[in-house]
């Protein structure tokens, strides 16, 4: 078991693309220490400039962070390892935040290393029915996984795309309007240094951000999510000129502020049929749409006031297997995207 662990660390250093005497903040759930410790072991090689932050923990069991401490943190051009774990104890009040309007904008604008990762624990393996064990297997091998989108992008952004439509047997049938002269992004990403990482472990999708007021029609979620402590079996949303009318499920999300109520991104990936209560694993196995912050990559800079922008940023996974996907260009061609959950244009 500590050898797979082990090996999930090494993947997940070579993955961030690791350099000599880089500093590195290991962002964990107490849950997840131990990993994390594991991970520090693999990471001292290259580096002893290693934090691990606690975020479900009180201020004080987090010595090293002081009022400055990310300001000085991103001076340095640190690297952040996320680790996801769902069904762990929610994040203390007194800890720090750890997501300022700075920390955004260093990270939105690559200028060092960073990834999210997922890891296993107890009860989140036991909702499963299976053991950590089990599950941290499933991790790897799906973070193990080709992004056989990522050959096709270059194609798709050919296209010169205006819109996107969506329809499942579930009942979603959305159109969204894309900004001009927009590129799909893969999860592969580069940072000021041209150092290539991983954003995301694992990272099966193609991803942009519409218009927000180009959103119209329903989506009708296709896996349970987990949000906020807790898991919503089913959900729908209803949009008209980008905002939502209508909603069953997602009344604490869209409260959370009014952005909440318009789409940051679209999010397309070949669907597979399981279910982790985990966005990080689930968005990468269905085509998804979030509501809240959108991302600047791939969108011209004169475009980007087209964007939803917020403090809060939510996937919900509304791919299946009969899943359909047609793209309407500037020009007014039709090209078929994806038929049956999975991508079909050559």
């Amino acid at each position: 078991m500590n050898n797979l662990y082990t090996d999930y660390a090494n993947y997940i250093i070579e993955s961030i693309n690791l350099k000599k005497n880089q500093v590195v903040e290991i962002v964990t759930p107490f849950e997840c220490e131990s990993f994390a410790n594991i991970l520090l072991k693999v990471i001292l090689p290259y580096t002893h400039d290693v934090y691990i932050t606690i975020t479900n923990t009180k201020r004080e069991d987090n010595p090293h962070i002081t009022d400055d401490f990310y300001l000085g943190l991103m001076k340095k051009e640190f690297v952040r390892i996320t680790i996801t774990s769902p069904f762990t104890l929610s994040r203390d009040k007194y800890y720090i935040e750890s997501q300022t309007e700075e920390l955004k904008e260093y990270f939105h604008n690559n200028i060092s290393q960073r990834t999210m990762v997922s890891v296993p624990n107890l009860k989140w393996a036991t909702m499963l029915g299976i053991t950590q064990s089990e599950l941290l297997e499933k991790i790897i091998e799906i973070s193990r996984m080709e992004n056989t989108l990522k050959y096709e992008v270059e194609k798709l952004n050919r296209l010169n795309l205006k819109y996107l439509n969506i329809t499942t047997g579930l009942g979603t049938n959305l159109s969204l309007e894309l900004t001009k002269d927009f590129k799909f992004n893969t999860g592969i990403l580069k940072s000021k240094k041209n150092i290539e990482f991983k954003a995301n472990i694992p990272s099966l999708e193609i991803f942009t951000s519409p218009y927000k007021l180009g959103v119209n029609g329903k989506l009708v979620g296709s896996k349970p999510i987990f949000i906020k402590d807790r898991v919503i079996p089913k959900f729908s949303l209803e949009f008209v000129d980008g905002k939502v009318v209508s909603q069953m499920g997602l009344d604490s999300a869209l409260n959370l502020d009014e952005s909440m109520n318009y789409v940051g991104e679209i999010g397309i990936a070949n669907f597979k049929d399981s279910i982790f209560y985990s966005t990080l694993l689930d968005e990468n196995l269905a085509t998804h749409i979030a509501i809240g912050n959108s991302f600047k990559m791939g969108i011209k800079k004169s475009e980007q006031k087209k964007l939803n922008y917020s403090n809060y940023h939510i996937d919900l996974p509304i791919g299946t297997s009969d899943m359909k996907i047609i793209g309407v260009s500037n020009k007014g061609f039709i090209y078929e995207l994806f038929r049956d959950g999975v991508y079909v244009y050559s």
